[in-house]
């Protein structure tokens, strides 16, 4: 960045809104090379080297890594790792765990300090000049807390987030309008489209799994105003009135409305899961038995049809019955010995005869025992 753009922007800091805008109208690498300058350089790497290395070696077995000396946020600071224009999520331990990056994109030299604002923008034009995904998850994180702290006034606690939030303060108009203008000329058109179309996908998703949220029209997207009535209607209605529900709720994050709107829902849905699965159990257990009589009835039926046609085989071939000889029981060497007993004696031994059939499939065989015991 130039030294008259340097200037220009310690002159606008005054202005905090027209500041931010200017760094978005920059590149990245810029942008960094400015707040390197502004901040001052980290003392030390993000992660202690030795500890990096030891925990990805173990594959998992160790889900922890050290920490260095690179914390600020007592002057209201975070510390960016400026590759993540390269890698996502350089500060997650656990997803470095699975990952086998090496040590130098934690070293001090690869680390910038910047404000909330200053690291949203960072993010913001990481989507912007770099693929898909890269930079769109810290942003959407971080446009989440400027949108929690300085248009919901829903304000931090711990001590080191209320020097985040002073640093970089904003009213209302400036924080919505700021949010606004990156949204519409920062975001790519491309990444805006997957955010909408990953989000529907999750909405539908959600939805299927949950009738009564599909049929309110209500998700994790949700406005504010619609998580706090349809979860007062759905759990405090009968417990307080509007006034003491939304007194009670007012510090509470737009998450933890969800969350406890969706535990509910979702207790509800298993109680509706349980009673349907339980209906299904029955109607497949009637179905069950309903089968088994109808097996039975067929049994039955095949058993009394089976004897009168083995009356009717005896009364045929009453030679056959008198050897033991009956259709459906009969095995291929029984039937053998039936006809080298009626014919085949004083031609073949009884190895020689079952040679020479042996091309002749049993119920051929069978059919010219039948023939010969009527003849004989």
């Amino acid at each position: 960045m130039s030294k008259d753009k340097t200037n220009k922007k310690i002159e606008l800091e005054n202005n905090k809104l027209e500041y931010y805008k200017s760094l978005l109208d920059t590149t990245y690498n810029e942008v960094v090379g400015f707040l390197l300058t502004k901040y001052g350089a980290a003392t030390d790497d993000y992660f202690k080297e030795s500890s990096y290395k030891k925990t990805l070696k173990s594959k998992g077995k160790i889900k922890s890594i050290t920490k260095g000396n690179t914390t600020r946020s007592s002057e209201g600071l975070y510390c960016h790792h400026i590759d993540e224009n390269k890698h996502q999520s350089l500060s997650s331990a656990l997803r470095l765990i699975s990952s086998d990056l090496p040590f130098e994109y934690q070293k001090k030299e690869r680390l910038v300090y910047s404000d909330l604002i200053e690291h949203a923008i960072l993010h913001a034009l990481i989507s912007k000049e770099y693929p898909y995904p890269l930079g769109i998850e810290g942003y959407e994180q971080l446009s989440g807390t400027i949108n929690q702290w300085y248009v919901e006034k829903r304000l931090p606690k711990k001590e080191w987030e209320i020097n985040c939030y002073n640093k970089s303060f904003l009213e209302i108009s400036e924080a919505t309008e700021l949010i606004e203008y990156i949204e519409r000329t920062i975001i790519k058109k491309e990444v805006r489209e997957r955010k909408e179309k990953e989000k529907q996908r999750l909405i539908d998703m959600i939805g299927n799994r949950y009738p009564y949220l599909k049929e309110k029209g209500v998700n994790q997207y949700s406005s504010r105003q619609e998580l706090l009535i349809n979860l007062y209607e759905l759990c405090y209605e009968k417990k307080c009135s509007k006034d003491e529900y939304y007194e009670l709720k007012k510090e509470t994050s737009n998450n933890k409305l969800w969350n406890e709107f969706f535990e509910e829902v979702h207790d509800r849905q298993i109680v509706v899961d349980i009673a349907r699965w339980e209906k299904e159990k029955k109607e497949q257990l009637i179905r069950e038995e309903m089968w088994k009589k109808e097996q039975e009835i067929l049994e039955e039926k095949q058993a009394r049809e089976y004897e009168i046609y083995l009356e009717q085989f005896k009364e045929h071939y009453p030679r056959l019955d008198s050897m033991g000889i009956y259709p459906h029981t009969i095995t291929r060497q029984k039937i053998l010995n039936g006809l080298y007993d009626l014919k085949y004696k004083n031609k073949y031994s009884k190895k020689e005869l079952k040679s020479k059939k042996i091309n002749t499939v049993s119920d051929d065989l069978f059919e010219e025992l039948k023939r010969l015991s009527n003849e004989i």
